[in-house]
């Protein structure tokens, strides 16, 4: 019997012998996408959000891996009705108080919201509709870690958007995800093997 175990420890088996360059900037020109590893002594957590409508019916989905792409953990969750970007910043809210839960102190976090990293990087505007979230968000990436926030392309989060589209699936609004579900291990496998996806013009 196949089982995601089975698929993963083939992927860690493939990256083992064949190592694939992590650099994501040399395969820029190309609009070649891939999930990136984390350096050494790091580990990352992507997120996405999913929303039918803005505001509309919304779920979020995030992962944590470590610098060999192991899973760690996982989190989805259904948030009822939301905006594009409460849900964004939402699913990044979680996954930041999930990693320091966890202990974790040296974090990249990965989103392919452009919007989010843009309200989480500059100082926040009090008078923002979302300011609340945005500080919330901010307070958690200031606390003694070192934490970076990147952006990636949505071919580079495919894990995370797997999750987030599984969150419309639950009731709660929050659920931690101690193994990977089996549907998701294809992508994982991707991930692993440093397998690319062309970006669409």
């Amino acid at each position: 019997m196949v089982t995601c175990r089975n698929i993963l420890q083939l992927a860690q088996g493939i990256v083992t012998a064949f190592p694939v360059n992590t650099s994501s900037s040399s395969l820029d020109s190309t609009r070649l996408i891939f999930w990136a590893f984390p350096p050494t002594g790091w580990v990352k957590l992507n997120t996405n959000g999913s929303v039918f409508g803005n505001p509309g019916v919304a779920a979020i989905g995030g992962l944590i891996r470590d610098a060999s792409g192991n899973w760690i953990k996982g989190f989805m969750g259904n948030l009822g009705i939301c905006t594009n970007t409460i849900t964004e910043l939402w699913a990044i809210r979680q996954g930041l108080s999930l990693l320091w839960d966890l202990g974790e102190r040296s974090v990249v976090i990965e989103t392919d919201s452009q919007v989010s990293i843009d309200l989480l990087s500059y100082a926040p505007n009090p008078h923002h509709s979302d300011a609340v979230l945005i500080n919330d968000c901010c307070a958690l990436i200031s606390r003694a870690w070192r934490c970076k926030i990147q952006h990636t392309l949505r071919e580079g989060n495919k894990c995370a958007d797997f999750l987030a589209r599984e969150g419309h699936k639950i009731s709660c609004n929050f659920q931690v995800l101690f193994s990977p579900p089996s549907g998701i291990c294809t992508y994982l496998f991707t991930d692993l093997a440093g397998i690319s996806t062309i970006r669409s013009s």
